[in-house]
Formats: C-alpha cells, sequence, structure tokens
C-alpha cells in the first residue's frame, strides 16, 4: 500500500523561471540600484518625492476661486444728475475702452451717475462697440447700472448691436455749422454714442491728411477743438466733463477731477504731466507765439483733463481756433504736425493744472517705472506702442483686472437672392 501509495503521487512541479526566490541557475550577477532621482542622494530624493505628494495633494483638494461677490445694479441716475466722462474712439481703441470705463465705475462711489460719452467718427460700426457695452454691462452689473427708459425723452433711441452707421432719422446739425450725427445709447442711459462728422468747417484742411490711416485720428483730435458744439446739445446735468483717452486705467473718484475749483478765466485742468516742451510745438518767430509762451513751459497735456463746456463757449475759444487757422495759413504758426496745436495756442492763459497723478504717462514705453508711483496715481496713461492689450505690452496685471473677456461674434449670414 505505501508503495502503491509512492507511485500513484504525483510528481512535484518545479518553480518557473519567473518564480521567486530563483533557481540557483537563474541568478544574475547583482547591479547598482536604480536611483529615485539621477544625480540626487538618496536621503534628499526621498524628502523631494515627498515634498512634491504634499504640494500635489494641496493642489488637488483646493477649492476653486471665488467669483467677485457683486451687488445688485442700481438704477441709472436721472440724466440730470450725471457726472458726465467722455472719450473719443476708433475701432482699434476697444480693447482698452471698456476696461478704461470699467474702472472708473469700480472707483466711483457714485457709480450711478457716472454717464459716459463716446465721440467716434462718422461712419464706425456702432454695433460692434454696443455688443461689447453689453457684454461688458451684463457680466459687471454691481458696476454698470440698470436701464430706466423713463429717464430718456422720446426723442432718444436705443443703438441697434447688429452693424450699422448712422441712422437717418437722428441726423442733427449744429447751429454754428459743426455736423454730428448718430447719437443714440447702448445697453442703457449711462452710455451714448456721438458719431462725429466735422463737416464744412474752417479747419477741414487740418482733417485732410496724405494717409488715410490716420484720418480717423486727426477727425477725432479735431472733436477736442468743439467739445462744446459736440456735447452741450446732448447733455443735461453739470456741464463740466472729465475727459479721459482709451488706453487709461481710473484708480481714483473722479468726482475728485470733476469737482476742481476753477480761478477767474480758467477754462480746462488738465495734470502736470509733461512730456513735451512749448519749443518742440510752436514757431517762436511768430508774433502771436512769442508775446503768449515761453519756450519752456510744458505742452498742454490733453490725455486727461476736466473742462468747464460753458467757459469754453464764453471765452470764444473755438472762434479764437478759427482765427489762428486763418493766420496759420498766411505765417507758420506751429511746427508740429498737430490739430490739437491751435487747440493749445488757443488756450493760453486758461489753462488751471492739476496735480500730476491724474496723469502717469509712459506705461506703454518704459518697463522701468516705480511701482509706488504707479500705487498712488490716481489715473494710468499707456502712452507708447506697447498697449497692455496687445502681445507685448506693459503692466497687463494693472489693467486686466478690469478686463472681460468677449465671447466671439459671428455676424449674420447673407444670402444671395437666387
Amino acid at each position: 500500500k505505501p508503495l502503491l501509495e509512492a507511485s500513484e503521487a504525483k510528481p512535484k512541479a518545479s518553480p518557473p523561471v519567473w518564480a521567486w526566490p530563483p533557481r540557483p541557475h537563474s541568478l544574475v550577477p547583482p547591479t547598482k540600484p536604480v536611483p529615485l532621482i539621477r544625480g540626487v542622494p538618496e536621503q534628499y530624493a526621498l524628502s523631494l518625492l515627498g515634498l512634491a505628494a504634499t504640494r500635489t495633494k494641496a493642489v488637488l483638494d483646493r477649492q476653486p476661486p471665488q467669483a467677485r461677490p457683486r451687488k445688485p445694479a442700481k438704477p441709472c441716475a436721472a440724466r440730470t444728475k450725471c457726472m458726465n466722462v467722455v472719450y473719443a474712439a476708433l475701432e482699434d481703441d476697444y480693447p482698452g475702452l471698456l476696461p478704461s470705463m470699467t474702472s472708473a465705475l469700480a472707483k466711483s462711489k457714485a457709480s450711478e451717475q457716472v454717464c459716459f460719452h463716446i465721440i467716434v467718427p462718422m461712419g464706425s460700426d456702432a454695433g460692434k462697440l454696443c455688443r461689447m457695452v453689453s457684454h461688458y454691462h451684463q457680466a459687471n452689473t454691481d458696476r454698470f447700472c440698470s436701464h430706466q427708459p423713463e429717464i430718456l425723452p422720446d426723442t432718444e433711441v436705443m443703438c441697434p448691436e447688429h452693424p450699422f452707421q448712422v441712422p437717418d432719422n437722428i441726423n442733427v446739425v449744429s447751429t454754428s455749422g459743426v455736423h454730428w450725427s448718430g447719437a443714440c445709447y447702448c445697453s442703457s442711459s449711462q452710455v451714448q454714442i456721438l458719431h462725429f462728422d466735422p463737416g464744412p468747417y474752417d479747419a477741414m484742411q487740418l482733417i485732410s491728411a496724405e494717409d488715410p490711416a490716420t484720418l480717423g485720428r486727426r477727425t477725432l483730435d479735431f472733436a477736442l477743438t468743439c467739445l462744446d458744439e459736440i456735447l452741450l446739445p446732448r447733455i443735461d446735468g453739470s456741464p463740466r466733463i472729465v475727459y479721459l483717452e482709451p488706453d487709461t486705467i481710473v484708480q481714483a473718484d473722479l468726482k475728485a477731477l470733476m469737482d476742481t475749483k476753477l480761478k477767474d478765466g480758467k477754462v480746462i485742468a488738465p495734470a502736470k504731466a509733461c512730456s513735451e516742451v512749448q519749443e518742440d510745438w510752436f514757431n517762436f518767430n511768430s508774433v502771436v507765439v512769442n508775446m503768449t509762451m515761453d519756450r519752456e513751459d510744458c505742452v498742454l497735456n490733453t490725455g486727461v483733463f476736466m473742462m468747464d463746456l460753458p467757459k469754453f463757449q464764453s471765452y470764444r475759444i473755438g472762434q479764437r481756433i478759427k482765427e489762428l487757422v486763418v493766420r496759420h495759413k498766411i505765417r507758420t504758426i506751429w511746427v508740429k504736425n498737430s490739430i490739437k496745436a491751435p487747440l493749445i495756442l488757443a488756450l493760453q492763459g486758461h489753462v488751471q493744472r492739476v496735480d500730476s497723478a491724474w496723469d502717469v504717462m509712459r506705461l506703454g514705453i518704459d518697463p522701468n517705472l516705480d511701482g509706488k508711483v504707479l500705487d498712488s496715481a490716481f489715473v494710468l496713461h499707456w502712452t507708447g506702442p506697447r498697449k497692455p492689450w496687445t502681445n507685448n505690452g506693459l503692466y497687463k496685471g494693472r489693467w486686466s483686472k478690469f478686463q472681460t473677456v468677449l465671447p466671439i461674434f459671428h455676424p449674420p449670414k447673407r444670402f444671395s437672392s437666387p
């Protein structure tokens, strides 16, 4: 029986080659251990791997950023209570225009009283601008005010958001011959667009340029010479305005600039910023220049200023500009090829400069500006080619916090008739 059991017993299977521990014949010569991190001792590698695991867990456990708390939109103030802020913009300026407007609202203690007036050249597609305003309005409901239709007269219209130039039924011609058209409101009564057409004006020769690409910019520069004609028929509140260029960011309440006490005879309050002297702009061999200007004085800065429109009109600044243009035809008065030159000369003696913090410039030129100066500035101004919305822009962080990403707009398809 034991013999039978032994014969019936199954032979014991030998372990496979891959079994552990290996058989003596499958042993391989010992090799150096593979380091956890090449070139790093084991004790340090373990510390680094532990730190990486800790950081990975912290990232996975991180909560998503909380959205900026928003207060409900305030109803727009009556037009008689508006604080009027003016821009002049081309289509290329739109990416900077909307963040500048948003920053002005964010820093205002009464944002529902801020009313924007955007001057664009005749023929501009205001529909594109209105779509951008509408999107910013929806994304910043606590900053823009809610539309109150009853505060607008029946003669006022809302701008359509589809591409358009000038509605034919709202053309206006002022009594002095300056033509401007197409006044309408975007999204709410807080934002107004004005299509500007200088028309048959004595200074039209200044606008015409050999380079058609500069025509729109020169037209807007010319608009600064007749802001009283453009805006006084359109505003019901304070006759004072604050003018901002589109490549600015506001860091203080503009009401402080609006409430500047002007001395007798003063019309405009620009910042003390100085980038050029008057000798660079004007011909001092001219009698009118030599009698009214000093060579080393700073040229009037028109990037940010407050203007009293009735005083501008009462001192006949517009008429003075016309006279200077006529005299310039006879003998050269200004050497700088800028439409702002007759405006600057006509305003001599009517300027009251304010704190330079209201226009801190060169943010589009100098990458080494003092951070403390930028922090204390009331208005940041990206003068120069490196605008913050371009690829090589400077100081983007100070601008992007007021930016809202815009959706891609697909224009409606147009089908040809069969």
